[in-house]
């Protein structure tokens, strides 16, 4: 089998809009940074900082275009910006695998945030679920997938194609 790829859905126009009014408000920052009365060594700190930030989230932006999930016989990657990870296709625990569905599973809504970023239209990272579980969450808008794994987390991302992707794992 060769590798196939299916795209993690793109960000919705709030998840878009969300990175936008965040790098605008890091650049108002940057600039109050500049101009604030302090010593010059502190000024090129904290402004070096701030540019560090800026660039993160921007590349975040971006790669956030273009993620995806990775499959082949022997490997399941989840390339994602920052948190992405590839297991043996044996960890993926395939007879557990669904669509989510919000009204039916609130258990499985994304509670607490315990590193990645979350914002209107866009979640990234590691969460704890309503339901006390572990899961590595990339969505922004589509329909949600749950992969269980027998690593004692779920991965839970969003696709524009399902049913492919749950019938290819």
């Amino acid at each position: 089998m060769h590798e196939q790829t299916y795209d993690i859905a793109q960000l919705s126009s709030t998840g878009n809009l969300s990175f936008l009014v965040l790098l605008l408000i890091l650049a108002g920052v940057l600039l109050l940074v500049w101009r604030k009365s302090m010593p010059d060594a502190a000024r090129k700190v904290s402004g070096t900082l701030m540019i560090g930030v800026i660039l993160m989230f921007s590349w975040v932006w971006y790669k956030a275009q273009s993620a995806n999930i990775a499959l082949d016989m022997k490997e399941f990657e989840l390339d994602v910006p920052f948190y992405g990870v590839t297991l043996p296709r044996t960890d993926i625990l395939s007879a557990g695998i669904r669509q989510w569905d919000r009204n039916e599973e609130p258990g499985l809504m994304p509670d607490l945030r315990s590193n990645g970023i979350g914002m209107p239209g866009f979640q990234l990272g590691w969460f704890r679920l309503k339901d006390g579980r572990k899961a590595l969450v990339a969505g922004g808008q589509g329909d949600w997938v749950v992969i269980p794994t027998r690593q004692d987390y779920l991965i839970m991302v969003t696709t524009d194609d399902a049913e492919r992707l749950m019938k290819a794992l």
